[in-house]
């Protein structure tokens, strides 16, 4: 629960997979956020303690589709089946941000902007509006919002099991 960016990326070549990742990864360091993972195809940052990650992992089209096991990717790549070649480069995923404050949320969202405008391919959905508007204020509203519901949901529990026997990430969320 918590407002989530979900996305999903299509680039055709190998070097322009190399040349994103390269790029996102001098946006996050320049920003300070932790390089988790920077293997040749795959990019993992953490861009804030109280934020899941963003992982930037991209395989083939033919490996994911070939997968037998349940992948995250591979399912929400398949209404775009018909466009895709076995040879492109994909990769979905996403990022929950809710616990690291609206700021962390745009600093995400524009990092995918990034990797978006790069792509043949790109798709992102964002429950906070920011990607879609980048409106600042409505934003912080819709992060506020969330969190009210949040704390109301973990106030019933705590209220029903006990406080100490009920924790919620919302206590942590950081205002800004």
């Amino acid at each position: 629960m918590g407002i989530t960016i979900h996305y999903a990326f299509m680039i055709r070549d190998r070097d322009a997979v190399l040349q994103v990742l390269k790029e996102i990864k001098d946006i996050a360091v320049k920003l300070k956020m932790k390089i988790v993972d920077d293997s040749e195809m795959s990019l993992v940052v953490h861009p804030h303690p109280n934020s899941e990650t963003i992982n930037l992992e991209f395989k083939t089209w033919i490996e994911v589709k070939q997968k037998k096991e349940f992948d995250y990717c591979k399912a929400t790549l398949q209404d775009y089946e018909k466009v895709l070649d076995d040879k492109n480069f994909v990769c979905s995923d996403f990022t929950k941000t809710q616990y690291a404050g609206y700021k962390t949320h745009i600093l995400v969202a524009e990092m995918l902007r990034r990797v978006a405008s790069r792509c043949t391919l790109a798709y992102v959905s964002d429950e906070a509006d920011y990607y879609e508007t980048r409106n600042i204020d409505k934003t912080a509203k819709n992060f506020d919002e969330s969190s009210k519901m949040i704390g109301m949901i973990a106030s019933m529990l705590k209220e029903t099991f006990g406080k100490d026997s009920v924790y919620c990430a919302i206590d942590d969320t950081e205002e800004s």
